[in-house]
């Protein structure tokens, strides 16, 4: 049987849960979301070609998902794979994409996600999907700075648009970070995805300014 988790652990997540804002989005924030079932399916409304970006790529289970239905020219693949983990997960994707990192569709960047995007000119990509660690603070740095480095009609998507993990247990802010966001910077939902395994996946796009 496992060790019984400390009053301690408990206080932590629940100072975490706490320290995060709720922030109320307007109407038009969801106005014109959908409801799609998968986060395949969320892959599948976004426009092909372009390029675009993973951010958090572990062992490229979902890069491939992203290479083969948004068929983007440039699928630029961003990860530190330091974690325990994911540490084998940088071999097994240089394995997997040998042919595309030979031709220069697939590119490789180690490092932190904020470091390597940062190093991106801006309005370069026309796609981004988030999935790091998914803390307040860091999602909220990456969907900023990812605004930056998108085109004007460039889309904003992630994983885990959900409390957290209920089997570590671990507290998700991907939530509060999208609304703390869209609120601020004039963005709204345009998909979010209701996977089975709740591990819901989210896309936003520019919409309303504040006052519109």
């Amino acid at each position: 049987m496992g060790a019984v988790e400390s009053a301690a652990q408990v206080s932590k997540r629940q100072e975490q849960w706490n320290s995060m804002p709720r922030v109320k989005l307007a109407p038009h924030h969801v106005e014109s979301c959908r409801l799609v079932v998968s986060r395949e399916a969320l892959l599948d409304g976004v426009p092909k070609g372009g390029r675009a970006a993973e951010l958090g790529v572990a062992f490229g289970d979902f890069s491939s998902e992203i290479l083969n239905r948004v068929r983007p020219d440039e699928l630029h693949l961003i990860d530190m794979w330091e974690a325990e983990r994911y540490s084998a997960g940088r071999a097994k994707v240089e394995e997997k994409f040998a042919k595309e990192i030979a031709n220069g569709s697939v590119k490789r960047h180690v490092g932190s996600s904020l470091e390597m995007l940062g190093a991106f000119d801006d309005g370069f990509f026309d796609f981004i999907y988030i999935d790091t660690t998914h803390s307040y603070h860091l999602t909220l740095s990456e969907l900023r700075l990812g605004a930056r480095k998108l085109k004007p009609s460039g889309l904003l998507a992630g994983h885990d648009f959900c409390v957290g993990n209920v089997v570590k247990p671990v507290v998700y802010g991907v939530i509060q970070a999208c609304h703390q966001f869209c609120s601020e910077d004039g963005w709204r939902y345009r998909t979010i995805s209701l996977d089975g395994g709740g591990s819901f996946s989210f896309c936003l796009e520019r919409g309303y300014k504040r006052g519109e």
